[in-house]
């Protein structure tokens, strides 16, 4: 896990929409994003910008559970090739 966001740096990514979303372009790490909303909701509470962040946790979320998802059934479906193989000798 990478370090938490200081107050500043929360601060200095939801000041203006340009900056969040320059901030959200580059930010990969969900537990970040997470506290950005965090901070936005108890802070702020400005709903476009909770909105906008809770998308970009989405799409980090989506992201990570697909490719979970891909390394299961990649696994499985290796698993299962292999036992055709043997199947067809």
């Amino acid at each position: 896990m990478t370090r938490p966001l200081t107050d500043e740096e929360l601060e200095t990514h939801l000041a203006s929409w340009i900056a969040l979303n320059d901030a959200l372009s580059r930010i990969e790490k969900e537990e970040a994003v997470h506290q950005l909303l965090d901070y936005e909701l108890t802070h702020r509470a400005r709903g476009m910008f909770a909105f906008r962040v809770h998308s970009r946790l989405n799409k980090l979320r989506a992201d990570r559970e697909r490719r979970e998802i891909a390394a299961v059934v990649g696994s499985a479906a290796k698993t299962k090739l292999a036992s055709f193989k043997g199947l067809a000798r």
